[in-house]
């Protein structure tokens, strides 16, 4: 991959149909010498899109020349709108977060896939229709961010220094824009927590992300009304805390709880039936149980709770609620609880660090000691990126929300 041609250009107001709108999609080729800023293209204007450098190659000219019976020739660099054009592009190839050196200064990245409007479409002739095929071509072009600035000359390589194989590829990208169905969830949340992904990839994927839990949900094939389920472990926690883990009766396959629900638990006690809302306090991708984790106190459902025993029977309701862990997000997490309330919390943050390259966390915490803390023994396991702040004293923590001191940083 070589590059050919640096183009740049200014806002202009042109007539679509019935409209005028502005557009900075006319660019023309620049005079050298050629720099990349932390900006882009010296002199180039965006009129929507957020994104850097959008990058086209000459292979792509000649496809689309051929597509629609047009000398390719005819078309001088920069006419798709492009700020750098190359010999070849391979957009199945390129990941989202790979990182090229362009010549000796400049590193940029891969930060999304080509998302075509309107403006494409007028450019070219074409109905608006023609959108939804230059995004299937695998010759629409690829989003660049700009990790280092510098100048770039004619016949520049670029050169690939760090891949990331994990990442949806840019013609992934474009299929999970332009497809009707929700894309598969894994790949979109991987692509929504990478922390550069282009604006306007993010906008749109964004509102794909419910659709996609929603298709997930249904394959996983979550129930309605009550299930049993057999006690398969209990676990004394702390001083007055019980974890009981849940597993399907009738071994068949759970879906994936999003980190933060509950579930409704119903059991028999004292010849009446007792329905409780307790919150998961463990997460899996894949999970074979249901975790839920009481402190006992005096009412009738706690009581029940610490009664249970490995092998009885119990019915549960599928896992809900709204109070979740934004998986795709890619800022630092802070969390705070105090006493049992940890229980939510504890899922988010096994949820959250599940992720390799989940941001910082950091959890503050009252409790009136370590000792009480119903997970200090698992939360030795949470990696160096996590942070606890814990108070003095329950009271403290009352009385004095803001003064906590800091503990350890937990090792994993």
């Amino acid at each position: 991959m070589h590059l050919l041609n640096v183009s740049a250009g200014g806002l202009h107001a042109v007539q679509i149909g019935t409209e005028v709108v502005t557009t900075g999609h006319l660019k023309v080729p620049q005079p050298e010498p050629w720099h990349v800023t932390d900006d882009g293209i010296p002199g180039d204007k965006r009129a929507v899109h957020p994104d850097k450098i959008y990058a086209f190659s000459r292979q792509a000219y000649a496809y689309w020349g051929e597509q629609l019976g047009v000398e390719a020739a005819r078309w001088p660099d920069g006419f798709f709108g492009e700020n750098l054009t190359f010999d070849t592009l391979d957009e199945s190839d390129l990941r989202i977060g790979d990182v090229f050196t362009l010549g000796e200064e400049v590193r940029l990245f891969v930060a999304g896939a080509r998302s075509p409007c309107l403006k494409l479409s007028w450019r070219l002739g074409q109905p608006p229709a023609f959108q939804r095929a230059f995004a299937k071509s695998r010759y629409a072009g690829v989003y660049f961010g700009v990790e280092s600035p510098g100048r770039v000359r004619p016949g520049d390589r670029l050169r690939r220094i760090a891949h990331n194989p994990a990442m949806p590829s840019v013609a992934d990208v474009s299929d999970f824009l332009i497809e009707r169905d929700p894309p598969p969830l894994e790949p979109l949340q991987r692509l929504l927590s990478f922390a550069r992904l282009s604006g306007t990839n993010r906008l749109l994927l964004s509102a794909k992300r419910e659709a996609a839990e929603r298709a997930q949900d249904r394959q996983e094939g979550r129930w309605r009304g009550w299930r049993p389920f057999i006690v398969s472990k209990v676990t004394q926690e702390a001083p007055e805390i019980r974890s009981v883990e849940f597993s399907p009766a009738d071994g068949g396959r759970l879906p994936r709880a999003k980190p933060g629900q509950h579930v409704q638990v119903q059991f028999e006690h004292e010849g009446a039936t007792l329905r409780r809302a307790w919150s998961l306090s463990a997460f899996s991708f894949t999970p074979e149980c249901y975790r839920v984790t009481v402190r006992k106190q005096r009412g009738k459902g706690s009581q029940r709770l610490h009664a249970l025993r490995p092998g009885d029977t119990v019915s549960l309701s599928a896992p809900a609620g709204d109070f979740t862990l934004d998986m795709g997000s890619y800022r630092p997490l802070v969390l705070i609880a105090a006493g049992i309330g940890i229980t939510p919390l504890k899922a988010m943050l096994d949820a959250h660090f599940s992720r390799r390259d989940a941001p910082p966390a950091y959890l503050i915490y009252g409790g009136a000691a370590r000792k009480t803390s119903p997970f200090e023994r698992t939360s030795k396991h949470w990696p160096p990126r996590a942070r606890t702040f814990l108070s003095r004293s329950s009271t403290a923590a009352r009385r004095f929300p803001a003064r906590f001191t800091e503990g350890s940083r937990r090792t994993g």
